[in-house]
């Protein structure tokens, strides 16, 4: 319940700093994180995990504390140090933030094309289809992130620990790679939706100019 308005929030955010010829590039950086926390975090998980018994605490008790701890303090170090908005932002000179906030006026323009009042955007069919594509990956995300570390257990013959989760770490570094190629292709070449005849076209038209 917690996380659920964490990814649509993100999506909004990156709207009001990135206009939108760089804004693939700026969701797959954001992409880009998760695959190095299933990384790193798996590495970290296995090693917590082996801390079991260490000051009577079992080890999904040190997984659920450090992991927990880490969590909270970049929460709230985030929602204090994130600007709503270029226009807000007090690190950025006079000259940056009107340039940055003369560029996102096409973000602007193109929320002016979709429904206006909540009720309206709940059946928008585009709506609709995001959340059936988004909900699928989530339900494939999350059971490999569950279920992977205790097949791999199984394969290797070991208990879940730092080498489980070293071998749980590598199928993440191939999402790495892909994370930071499609999102670079999709703004290089304009084709962010290849299915879309506006999107061909509008490619031709990048690289012509």
């Amino acid at each position: 319940m917690a996380e659920a308005g964490f990814f649509p929030g993100i999506v909004y955010y990156l709207t009001r700093w990135f206009p939108q010829s760089s804004r693939a590039r700026a969701l797959g950086a954001f992409y880009f994180g998760a695959p190095l926390a299933f990384i790193f975090g798996a590495l970290l998980s296995g090693l917590l995990l082996d801390l079991h018994g260490a000051l009577d605490f079992k080890g999904w008790q040190w997984l659920f504390l450090v992991e927990g701890l880490l969590a909270s303090i970049v929460g709230a170090w985030a929602f204090r140090y994130l600007d709503d908005d270029p226009a807000k932002a007090r690190w950025l000179t006079n000259e940056q933030r009107a340039l940055l906030v003369g560029r996102l006026a096409d973000a602007r323009a193109a929320s002016s094309h979709g429904p206006r009042r909540v009720l309206a955007a709940l059946v928008d069919p585009r709506v609709l289809v995001l959340c059936c594509v988004y909900f699928l990956i989530q339900a494939v995300v999350y059971g490999v992130v569950f279920y992977l570390p205790q097949q791999v257990s199984v394969l290797l013959g070991a208990r879940v620990g730092f080498r489980v989760g070293l071998v749980t770490a590598l199928p993440w570094v191939a999402a790495v790679i892909v994370t930071w190629i499609v999102p670079r292709h999709a703004d290089r070449t304009g084709r962010h939706r290849a299915s879309s005849p506006h999107s061909r076209s509008s490619g031709r038209s990048r690289r012509v100019i």
